[in-house]
This record gives C-alpha cells, structure tokens and sequence, in this order.
C-alpha cells in the first residue's frame, strides 16, 4: 500500500472509532434514562438516530477504501470475479 492509501485508511478508522463512540455514548444514556424508568427525550433519540447514520456511512466509507486496498478495484467493480465462475461440486468428490 502506498503512503496516501495508510493515511486514508487511517482517516476512515479514526472517523469510524469516533463514530462508534459517538453512538455508543447515546446508547448508554437511552439506557438509563430507560432504567430510571424515564422517558428519553426527543433530542436525545435525535442525537442517537444522528449518530447511528453516521456510524453507518464511516463504517460503509472504511469498508469500501479497505475492500479497495486489498483488491486494488472500488467494491461492486464488475471486473470482480462472479460466483458463477466457481465450480459447484460436492465437497469432498475428486
């Protein structure tokens, strides 16, 4: 990999890690304010939904620059080997 591939990578892993945080830190105030028997509030089910959204794009964003790293092709490329091209045999036979 070459210097600007790790640092991208690096990037998308911090971005990921702070959003993971970020989401994780809504879920245990959901929690207790669940557990005092409370309910939670409007804006902190905002912040929470807020948080999961961007936990999912850092974690689709990483995902697809690591898939990228190591097949040198952006996910989806159609010149990606199919499953159609693998033999379906039993396993086992010879």
């Amino acid at each position: 990999m070459t210097g600007a591939k790790d640092a991208t990578l690096q990037a998308l892993r911090l971005r990921y890690n702070a959003a993971f945080a970020a989401h994780q830190q809504c879920l245990r105030a959901l929690s207790e304010a669940r557990l005092a028997g409370t309910t939670p509030s409007a804006a902190l089910l905002d912040r929470e939904t807020k948080a999961r959204q961007e936990l999912e794009r850092a974690r689709e964003c990483l995902l697809a620059a690591m898939t990228e790293a190591i097949t040198g092709r952006p996910p989806g490329d159609a010149a990606a080997p199919s499953s159609s091209n693998v033999e379906n045999s039993p396993s086992g036979a010879s």
